[in-house]
């Protein structure tokens, strides 16, 4: 895994994880998602709850105007 993508990602819920550079393993979940395209559509209809969820604007803003405040004291 590598950089922040396997804290986006919840294997199996909203994506697939595979190890960085191993081309065999990506290969295999893409056929994978390929042959169940249901699930992929599944991963992406949680992803975007999740994206929604965790990361809009409002959310965003509280979670900086929280940070402000506790720097701030």
């Amino acid at each position: 895994m590598m950089g922040g993508i396997p804290e986006l990602i919840d294997d199996n819920e909203t994506g697939m994880l595979f190890e960085a550079g191993d081309s065999e393993q990506l290969k295999e979940k893409i056929n994978y998602l390929l042959k169940n395209p249901s699930l992929a559509t599944e991963f992406g209809k949680k992803a975007r709850k999740k994206a929604e969820r965790e990361f809009s604007p409002q959310v965003h803003y509280q979670k900086m105007r929280q940070i402000y405040a506790d720097l701030l004291g």
